[in-house]
């Protein structure tokens, strides 16, 4: 998958692929006419490439340019070698700053009240951002997932990825009708929603990530950033549940970068620390007739984790 950052035009990244010289997958992020892409990405599939690129270069829209004629810009750009394949293991870096006090939620599966009910208690007791492990989404089809991406967006809680959120934003949902019923802002979003995020908290460096699914991804490397967290917490301690492979883990340790590691999956929660790290599993938004999050706070002492409760309202 090549992703273009345009210029002049709507769109804020053109994504596509090449397979023996046919086109493959091109989409339209971030902006300009939904009807428009899908025709365009509809009459290009399987074409190739130099029999496309006279449709598409020198075509004006605004500013002497055109989605058409950026999508043939960076075709010829790909062609030619002068643009690489992306890294599909997207990770977000945090603006400058550091924290002292967070909140984390994971599995909100479209649960836009249970979202905004512990966004404002845990801004209530200090916390300066909300995190999201990951299946902000679930495939329902209700409107429901629409609501709480935007929600997301609004409050500016920072998400990851997980497993439903990125099959819903690549169209691939199986039987369930998510790749229609979701808006196209809303699948943009959330495919350009990374994968892992880095945050700082006091004088800590500490790594967010749904789980071991990112494995199992194109590009995924054994010797990327923060590939030691992922393996270690995912595989070799099953999401922390093999407590008898924590003194091989703590060997490991020197290959982190992180000091505290937030993860999903599993609908558990459990604080684990092993030498100077802190893993931190933490599970679904819903728990019967409770919503739940983690409330992490650095202290002088060290890392403070409280897993808080609080009543469903009917």
């Amino acid at each position: 998958m090549y992703v273009f950052k345009p210029q002049g035009v709507c769109p804020a990244e053109i994504h596509f692929a090449l397979e023996n010289n046919a086109i493959k997958d091109v989409r339209m992020v971030g902006g300009g006419c939904i009807g428009n892409s899908q025709l365009i990405a509809g009459l290009l599939e399987g074409m190739d490439v130099d029999k496309a690129l006279p449709f598409l270069r020198g075509i004006v829209c605004r500013n002497g340019t055109s989605c058409p004629d950026q999508l043939g810009k960076a075709l010829l750009m790909a062609q030619n070698g002068e643009i690489a394949e992306a890294d599909p293991i997207t990770t977000g870096i945090e603006e400058a700053g550091e924290l002292l006090k967070l909140a984390v939620i994971s599995e909100a599966m479209g649960d836009s009240e249970g979202i905004e009910r512990v966004y404002a208690l845990s801004k209530a007791e200090g916390a300066q951002a909300l995190y999201s492990l990951g299946n902000l989404t679930r495939g329902g089809g209700d409107g429901a997932d629409d609501a709480a991406v935007e929600l997301a967006v609004k409050k500016g809680i920072r998400v990851v990825q997980g497993p439903i959120d990125r099959m819903i934003a690549l169209g691939r949902f199986g039987d369930h009708g998510a790749e229609v019923s979701v808006k196209q802002a809303n699948r943009d979003r959330l495919l350009i929603t990374p994968l892992i995020r880095m945050f700082n908290l006091g004088d800590r460096h500490g790594v967010a990530f749904h789980g071991g699914f990112i494995q199992d991804l194109p590009g995924f490397s054994d010797f990327g950033p923060y590939a030691s967290e992922i393996l270690s917490v995912c595989y070799l301690s099953d999401y922390l549940r093999d407590e008898s492979v924590f003194p091989a883990m703590e060997t490991m340790l020197k290959h982190f970068s992180a000091s505290i590691v937030l993860f999903g999956t599993t609908g558990e929660w459990k604080h684990v620390r092993l030498g100077e790290v802190d893993m931190i599993n933490v599970g679904s938004l819903r728990s019967g007739e409770f919503y739940r999050y983690a409330l992490i706070e650095w202290t002088k002492g060290g890392v403070v984790v409280q897993f808080r409760s609080t009543p469903v309202e009917n």
